[in-house]
């Protein structure tokens, strides 16, 4: 709208331009009509630059990351636990990745297998994009892996969870806690611990 009235104030000054001999009262006057276009156009532009530096301000302000949630597509880094973290650690560092819809973190805390087969699933949090919060862990114990997907590796432990469970792009928080369980297994203690399933 700006804009338009701009284009056309120009148009109306530019018609205001004398053409060929004038009487010097009416040069005056059309001088003043003239000042008077000038100041409707700086007026315009002010107009226009607060507009646009509104909509621009709107729009840092409104960043979805200050509202609490972040869209489904959204990439943002999680930090890595370290090699030696505990089992614990490297369960909130994948759920933390996972909220964070940050795919490399959540590579690199599984192990291909897993990564793989997240991929390939329909109903994989990898596409869901849950937004898990309130995490609490339970014991950890030892598991022997065997006829499990961790099946193999030397060491292996289960982890029992309870969480709540929503998702970025939906309005309300879940019904309730979920229980869940996270399996974790590494053939070395120089390795770091590796999220081998999930499940409840």
């Amino acid at each position: 709208m700006l804009a338009h009235e701009l284009h056309l104030a120009l148009q109306e000054t530019a018609r205001a331009l004398p053409v060929g001999p004038v009487h010097p009262e009416d040069l005056l006057r059309r001088g003043r009509t003239l000042r008077r276009r000038r100041q409707r156009l700086r007026g315009s532009a002010a107009g226009l630059a607060l507009s646009v530096l509104a909509v621009t301000g709107y729009a840092a302000t409104t960043d979805s990351t200050l509202l609490g949630w972040r869209p489904t597509n959204a990439q943002v880094a999680a930090p890595l636990p370290p090699v030696d973290a505990s089992p614990e650690d490297v369960v909130r560092a994948y759920v933390a990745a996972l909220n964070a819809v940050d795919t490399d973190a959540v590579r690199a805390l599984s192990t291909p297998e897993k990564f793989q087969r997240d991929e390939r699933a329909e109903g994989s949090w990898l596409r869901k994009s849950p937004r898990i919060t309130k995490l609490q862990l339970g014991p950890t114990r030892p598991e022997s892996g065997e006829g499990t997907s961790a099946a193999g590796l030397r060491f292996v432990v289960f982890i029992t969870a309870e969480f709540d469970l929503g998702r970025h792009d939906a309005a309300t928080e879940s019904g309730g806690p979920t229980v869940w369980g996270y399996l974790l297994g590494r053939n070395s203690t120089a390795e770091r611990w590796l999220v081998v399933d999930e499940g409840v």
